[in-house]
Parts: structure tokens; C-alpha cells; sequence
């Protein structure tokens, strides 16, 4: 990594210590920054607002900032809160709806930890809002299905970054399954659900050890390298010093996501820093093999990789996902008996090709 990458990644949390400040004004003291380079890194990687917060506990001649790059920090800052609030906006229309109908919905993703994890919603970039309705579409009346979806599609017919975006599932998240790869057990994730208050409706949440699952899931759909993704996996373990390792761990192996769970860890703690359990590869039973390979490719990848080469943009169509280093990485990460599945999943997507975005 380079210089800005390193900069980046220490200004990439909400506990910025001590530690992190002097080890960022030591670099800034002995290196030259090119600062533009700073903010397109934290831009790109959909974390330019907690940077920003970070960098401004120094004054700006301790960092050398130029003003301009300060100012465009600031207009990103600027722009997440004015998107976050349309967006809440928005979420309160489509709560109400279900309120209406009886509906119990669930927020996941980016939504739920924003609420339950970062200290402010706007720290990070969300590009939609994920919900789940725990219905099954088939269960509902032709009445209710047309009702939802003309509502839901209001917020998803633009592709437009001041649009508020709801994305949503019926019972299940394709996303947390990764399109029905993995075996994520919803109806348990449903019963051990917790409640909590958006705008006086009540709306359910995963519990702290589901919300660490899906956001290592998440990481590996991203190819473990995007800074919101580690960022939001650092952020999950820092916020519930007491999570439940033994119930993260037997889940893991349930959903049969204990390799991308071990390696999203392994990627988050070369790059951001967290603490992990004694014996996670052991207990996860991710083998000797896999260990030194998934550590070899991380450090490949560390040293030989900008954190803009390793940043996968992400495509609707399966097929259209760019050819890039940390794919090794990702199918290096895939246990045996995912590849069928993963397969399954690329002639599907192949013989039936997602229609185009609108603009």
C-alpha cells in the first residue's frame, strides 16, 4: 500500500486514538501526501465522511492540507447528510405501509448499522436502503403486492446518487445469502431478531453475531478489499465487546460461511486493525492449507496493491463483475461444497441476463 492508503486506513474508525494520531502526523512529517489521492481513496471506498471527521481533530497546517481537498471533504460530508435524510424520509413512507398492513420488516445492511453501530448515520456511504418483509410474496393478495411494489418502485426507478434507493427481499436477502449459495438460516435469523423504534414503528434487527456474519458475507460479495465493508466489520466487534463467539462461530458453520468469515476477519485486521478470539482458524476448523493460502494472498495483495487497484466496482449482472486480483482471493475463500452452487448461479445468470439499469 501506499502512503495515502495508509492514511486512509488509519482515519477508517470511530475510536481514533492516540496511537492512530501520532502514527498519522509521524507519516505526514516524513512523507510527501499527495492529498487529492487521500480524498479519492475515501471517496471511492465509500468512506470519505468518517475520514473526513478524523482529519478535522488536527488543524490544518499540522497535516498540510490544502484547503481545496479540505473543502471537498467537506461538500462529501455536506452531501451524505443531505442523502441520509432523504433517505429516512423515504423509509418512513414504506414503514408506514407495512405498519398499515400488519407487516413486520426488517432493516439490514448499511440501515442497521447505522442505527446500531456508527455514532453518526452519515459516517459512511449507503447506496440504498435494504429491507426485508417477513412474508413470503406468494402469501400476499394481489392488493398488497401491487400496493408494495408501486410504493417500493417509486424510490428505485432512477439510478441517481441524490435518489433514495430501497432495495428489498420477501422473507430472506438475496445479499445475505449471496443468490441462495449459502445455507443462511432466515427463520432463525427472524426468531432471534430484536426490535427497535424508526420513527415510532417498530422495525426488527439482526442480532450483534447475525450482523457480524452478514457483514463478512457482505465483504466477500465486495472481494474483501472495500474499506465500508472492513469498516463496518471493525466497527460490529468494537461496538459489542461481549459478542457471542462461540454462537458467531457455530452460525458460521451452519451458514456454511466459515472461510469467508475467517478470511473478511483476516483482511480487516491487516488493513484497519481489530481484535479477534484466541483460535478463530481452528475453531472455524478453516484448514492449515486454506489458512496459509488466504494469509498469502492478503499479503500479496497488501504489498503489491494499491488500495484503488483493489477496489471492485460493483455490477447488478453477475457476469459484468470485473476480472481483478482479489477474485483469487474470494474463490480462494469458497468451500468445496459452494462451487456447485456458485456455478448454478453463473449459468442462471448467463442464460437469463439482467436487464439494464435505468439512467
Amino acid at each position: 500500500m501506499i502512503t495515502e492508503d495508509t492514511i486512509v486506513c488509519l482515519c477508517t474508525r470511530q475510536n481514533f486514538e492516540l496511537s492512530h494520531r501520532q502514527a498519522l502526523i509521524d507519516l505526514c512529517q516524513t512523507q510527501r501526501v499527495q492529498w487529492d489521492t487521500v480524498y479519492q481513496i475515501a471517496e471511492q471506498h465509500q468512506i470519505s465522511p468518517l475520514v473526513y471527521h478524523n482529519l478535522l481533530k488536527f488543524s490544518s497546517e499540522g497535516l498540510n492540507i490544502p484547503p481545496a481537498v479540505l473543502a471537498r471533504f467537506k461538500k462529501a460530508q455536506i452531501r451524505n447528510i443531505f442523502i441520509k435524510k432523504r433517505t429516512q424520509a423515504a423509509l418512513e413512507k414504506v414503514l408506514a405501509l407495512f405498519s398499515q398492513k400488519g407487516l413486520d420488516v426488517m432493516v439490514v445492511k448499511g440501515e442497521a448499522l447505522s442505527r446500531l453501530v456508527y455514532e453518526r448515520p452519515w459516517y459512511t456511504v449507503s447506496h440504498d436502503v435494504d429491507l426485508v418483509i417477513r412474508v413470503r410474496e406468494a402469501d400476499l393478495s394481489e392488493a398488497d403486492q401491487r400496493e408494495i411494489l408501486e410504493l417500493l418502485d417509486e424510490f428505485n426507478h432512477e439510478s441517481n446518487e441524490f435518489k433514495e434507493h430501497i432495495e428489498y427481499d420477501f422473507y430472506e436477502h438475496h445479499d445475505v445469502t449471496m443468490n441462495n449459495i449459502l445455507a443462511v438460516d432466515w427463520p432463525r435469523i427472524w426468531a432471534e431478531a430484536e426490535k427497535i423504534q424508526i420513527k415510532g414503528f417498530d422495525v426488527f434487527v439482526m442480532t450483534p453475531e447475525d450482523m457480524l456474519l452478514a457483514a463478512a458475507i457482505n465483504s466477500c460479495r465486495k472481494r474483501f478489499f472495500r474499506l465500508k465493508s472492513l469498516c463496518d466489520l471493525a466497527s460490529i466487534i468494537e461496538r459489542y465487546p461481549n459478542l457471542n463467539w462461540p454462537t458467531v462461530i457455530s452460525k458460521a458453520h451452519a451458514y456454511k460461511c466459515n472461510t469467508i468469515l475467517y478470511t473478511a476477519l483476516v483482511v480487516t485486521q491487516a488493513t484497519l486493525g481489530c481484535h479477534l478470539p484466541d483460535g478463530l482458524a481452528a475453531n472455524l476448523k478453516v484448514n492449515q492449507l486454506r489458512v496459509l493460502l488466504v494469509r498469502y494472498i492478503v499479503n500479496y495483495l497488501s504489498r503489491r496493491l494499491t488500495l484503488s487497484n483493489l477496489f471492485v466496482h460493483s455490477e447488478n449482472a453477475t457476469l459484468k463483475r470485473t476480472l481483478s486480483w482479489p477474485l483469487f482471493l474470494t474463490y480462494a475463500t469458497y468451500r468445496v461444497d459452494l462451487f456447485w452452487p456458485k456455478l448454478g448461479e453463473l449459468y442462471a445468470a448467463w442464460r437469463n441476463p439482467s436487464p439494464p439499469v435505468p439512467g
